[in-house]
C-alpha cells in the first residue's frame, strides 16, 4: 500500500507524483514535461500526503520536496504516441493522456 503509489490530482504545478513511503523516494512529472526524482523524502510526510486527498501536488512539492535534506536529480522522459513512459530507477510509471 505504501510503496510505488501514483498520485494524480488537480494541479497547476505537476501532472503526477509517484511516491514510495518504504524507501523515502518520490518522482514528479511537472507540467513543463520535466521529470525529477527525489531521495531522503520524509516517510511520514509521504504517508500523510497519501492519506490526505485534499493536499495538492504543489503543496507536496513546495513544502516537502524542497526540504534541505532531500536530494534530487532531473531524469529523462520518453513520449510514445499517447503514452508518457517515465523510467525511475526501479519503478515504471505509465500515464495515459
Amino acid at each position: 500500500m505504501f510503496n510505488k503509489t501514483v498520485l494524480t490530482r488537480s494541479s497547476s504545478c505537476a501532472d503526477a507524483i509517484t511516491v514510495d513511503a518504504i524507501n523515502g523516494t518520490a518522482a514528479v512529472l511537472y507540467k513543463n514535461g520535466t521529470v525529477y526524482s527525489y531521495k531522503n523524502v520524509s516517510r511520514r510526510a509521504i504517508i500523510n500526503f497519501m492519506i490526505n486527498e485534499c493536499a495538492s501536488l504543489g503543496f507536496f512539492v513546495n513544502n516537502i520536496l524542497r526540504d534541505s535534506r532531500v536530494s534530487y536529480q532531473q531524469i529523462w522522459l520518453i513520449l510514445i504516441t499517447q503514452y508518457w513512459l517515465i523510467v525511475i530507477k526501479q519503478h515504471c510509471l505509465i500515464l495515459i493522456n
